[in-house]
This record gives C-alpha cells, structure tokens and sequence, in this order.
C-alpha cells in the first residue's frame, strides 16, 4: 500500500538455526548456504542470513527478517548493514515458524538507517521518526570476549561520536547467569507448541514436532550436514516442564528490563552501545558455528528494541554498533538516527 514492490523471499536459517547445536547460520535445505558478501568463506550470520545478504549486496534497499536473540541484528553487524529489531508485540507474527512467541519479533534490514524509519512508518501507520537535536548522553558497554580488532573499531566510532557533541561513558553490564538460564528454559519450552500451531494452520504440512523429526530422517539433504538435537531435546518436554518455564520467562523478562532500566538511570544515559560482533567467523561445516560473543542478549531478553548500525571494518570484514535500552522504538530511532549522522559507515562488498 505504500508503494514498496516485493521481490520475493531470501534464503534464512533453517527454523531460525534452532535445529542443532552444530548448526551453520545461514544454511538451509532448500537454498543451500548464504555466504557473506565480503569475504565468501565467511558466515553472513542468522537467521535473517538472506536478507542481510541482499541488501549488502543492493539487490533490495530493504527486507524484512525475524529475531528471537540476535537473529536481526547479528547479521546485520557481519555484513554491514542496518539491522532494527523492534519491541516484542510491535508488528504481528502471522506467518513467521516461531522459536517463542513470546520473545519472537519481526524487523528490517536496510542499507541506511532512514530507509528502515519510513519502513517502520509503513509498517506500524506512526510517522517517521526523526533524529534527536538534544545533546545526547551514551554509555559504551565493553563486551567480554570480543577481540581487540573490534575495541579500534569502537574506539573510532566513539571518537566520531563525540567530535559530533554526543558524550560517550564507559558503563557495566553483567545479565546474571540465571537471567540467561531461565531465558533459555523457557525458549526450549515455548517452541513445541508455537510451532505445532503454526503448523496447524497450513495443511498438507507435517502437523507436529515429531512429524518434522522423521521427516529429517528420511530425507537425504536436511541431516547431511548436522543433526537435530535441539528438536529432539524440545520434543521431550512435558507439560509440568512448560508449566515451570513459563514462571522462567517472567522471571528473566522481568530481571532482563529491570537491569537495562537501572543501568540507564545509574549512568543517566539515553541508549547503551556495544558491539554487535566480532568479524564474521569462517564456514566450517566440521565444527559449526563457533558461537561468537555478541550483545543482543540484554535487550532480547527483556523483549525491548535494538538497532545495529554498521561503523567499521576489519580486514574487509564489517563490524556493528548496537544501540538499546529504551523500551520502545519511539524512544530509541530518534537516538539511533543521531548516531548514524555521525558514525556510519559502509562500504561496498567484495564479492570473492
């Protein structure tokens, strides 16, 4: 209705890569492996591996892709590109095969973070945000783990920033481990059913969990390269297990918001920034995915907004800059777009 022409749909993460353990991102049965335009034995991230792609690539200045914990975002950061995952409960899941409904949310990705704004306009009927005039107090969460390439990225991204009159203060933020653990109790929990729904309502489809499970077994490209054992340990959850993680939910939602709420309020910023990734691992189809450190945990959690912008490279391989703590995209595009006026930067995928 607002004049956009739908090219068609791009190749995601099998099931939002919550198949295996040892899976790849970016793989599918259907359209084999996505591959990172800048450097091609590189990972393009996922699960919205395919949209990312494309709009790197300049097949499409926009695409839609789905997030439960960095699946927007994360590939967003390793192909340098503009990633906006919105609050949970912003834009409906019909149609998207779900890990949790509760924590599942449908995003964009698009090459500048304007074009992504008058998406969102598009999508939610709201008017388009605008950049925030105002002086602007950010705070910079190291994340443990990432590697010293990604600290110059940041450290240049920072500088930019503050010549551009926004303060930058360093900030602490440590999720506990059971924040994390009841979160993951629950996602195991909520994926069963969620997905049995969605399968009810398309017929000729397998009609459950264990349906999908033979099905893999049977067929000769969906096992070749990793197993199914997150579908299996799902499969084994009993109802008084879903009963208690459902409390698991509440209670890491909760701790989740009321730690990024405090942290706001302690160092009386507007956003937290930290690193979406480090540069984007090799393939490997031996090992898997070897589980990078990223920073879209918190806000997933808590089921609150984040924005990746692309900042930097290191050795042709892009890195992003996260940006959440609001609770809504009304609060936080506005700080995001002033951001990106002043630390953007993109450039033009290698292709080999």
């Amino acid at each position: 209705a607002a004049g956009a022409v739908v090219l068609g749909k791009t190749n995601l993460s099998e099931w939002s890569n919550f198949r295996s353990t040892q899976a790849t991102e970016g793989w599918s049965g259907a359209g084999g492996q996505t591959r990172n335009p800048y450097r091609l034995d590189r990972s393009p991230g996922g699960s919205s591996a395919g949209s990312a792609v494309a709009v790197a690539t300049g097949m499409a200045p926009l695409a839609l892709g789905t997030e439960t914990d960095g699946s927007i975002v994360g590939p967003a950061g390793l192909c340098g590109v503009v990633g906006v995952k919105p609050e949970t409960g912003l834009l409906p899941l019909d149609g998207i095969v779900p890990i949790s409904p509760v924590q599942d949310t449908v995003g964009v990705l698009a090459a500048r973070l304007g074009d992504a704004v008058l998406a969102l306009a598009a999508l939610t009927g709201r008017p388009p945000a605008e950049p925030d005039r105002a002086m602007l107090r950010v705070g910079l969460w190291r994340v443990p783990r990432m590697p010293g390439a990604v600290d110059a990225v940041l450290d240049s991204a920072v500088q930019a920033l503050r010549s551009a009159g926004v303060a930058v203060v360093p900030i602490d933020l440590a999720l506990e481990r059971q924040t994390v653990e009841d979160g993951l109790l629950a996602m195991y929990a909520e994926f069963r059913p969620g997905l049995e729904a969605y399968l009810r309502g398309r017929p000729g489809c397998p009609q459950t969990l264990a349906e999908l499970i033979e099905g893999n077994q049977a067929d000769p490209v969906e096992l070749s390269l990793f197993d199914q054992d997150l579908f299996e340990q799902a499969q084994l959850i009993g109802e008084a297990e879903r009963a208690k993680a459902g409390q698991a939910r509440q209670s890491s939602r909760e701790q989740a918001r009321k730690l990024l709420d405090r942290t706001m309020r302690r160092y009386g910023v507007q956003a937290v920034l930290a690193a979406t990734n480090e540069p984007a691992p090799v393939i490997d189809y031996e090992l898997g995915d070897p589980g990078t450190p990223g920073s879209s945990t918190p806000a997933a959690l808590a089921g609150y907004p984040n924005i990746s912008l692309p900042v930097g490279h290191f050795r042709e391989l892009p890195v992003g800059l996260s940006v959440f703590g609001p609770p809504t995209l009304d609060r936080l595009l506005p700080v995001a777009l002033r951001l990106a006026e002043a630390c953007a930067v993109r450039r033009t995928p290698a292709l080999r």
